[in-house]
């Protein structure tokens, strides 16, 4: 699983990163423009797909996996009781299912679209760096710049979506969960009934709580710059 996600990641770098670093370069030689040192100054643009990108797909099998032993730990520990168990495994397919939902991946594909066509009217043309202009001067994009609206960007926002979508289930799943009759026992030496694992969840999610950091990092920097 590891060295497949490892393959994913690059995959996934030869198509949000290669082009734009290619376009780019092959229109600093045709227009005599410096747009490749446009894009390698553009740290938002680095951050998002050099690091970004990657570590999103890099923590996405550890971190279902981490999430899954987990939940099975209600059983593990004797919380879970004879009589709901029946319904915990049907809380259990529930949201495998909603993980794997088909209809659910289209959806975030055409949310991020929208989103991007949105954005495209509305981002400040000030705001947009050389390396993404057209040549002529004009409001329409360069290669790079069609490259990145049309496939990078929504490339990061898929996975970022996808995330916040295994974030919506994990809490759902928890509450559905305290919905049952739990076994709890108040005199438990992890002060939390027998609960304690519950909030080892939240380290799972350290990965994901750092990129979406350098998201933020990321254009931080380059505004600071």
């Amino acid at each position: 699983n590891e060295r497949r996600s490892v393959q994913r990641a690059l995959l996934a770098l030869l198509i949000v990163w290669a082009p734009l670093f290619v376009l780019s370069a092959i229109e600093s030689l045709v227009l005599g423009e410096n747009r490749l040192g446009s894009l390698i100054g553009d740290l938002t643009v680095l951050s998002r797909y050099l690091i970004v990108v990657p570590l999103f797909i890099l923590a996405e099998d550890g971190t279902i996996f981490r999430l899954g032993r987990i939940a099975h730990h209600f059983i593990d520990a004797g919380i879970m009781t004879a009589a709901d168990r029946p319904r915990f495994d049907g809380i259990v397919a529930q949201a495998r299912r909603l993980l794997n939902s088909a209809s659910v991946e289209l959806g975030v594909v055409v949310l991020a679209y929208l989103a991007m066509i949105i954005l495209m009217q509305v981002f400040p043309d000030q705001d947009i760096p050389l390396w993404h202009k057209a040549g002529d001067g004009g409001r329409g994009y360069s290669w790079a710049g069609w490259w990145h609206a049309l496939v990078s960007a929504p490339v990061a926002l898929v996975l970022l979506l996808g995330w916040l979508w295994r974030i919506l289930i994990w809490g759902l799943f928890l509450f559905r969960v305290s919905r049952l009759d739990l076994q709890l026992v108040p005199t438990h030496p992890d002060l939390a009934g027998g609960l304690q694992f519950v909030g080892v969840s939240l380290r799972v999610f350290l990965p994901l709580s750092f990129t979406i950091s350098t998201i933020a990092a990321g254009g931080v920097a380059y505004r600071v710059l």
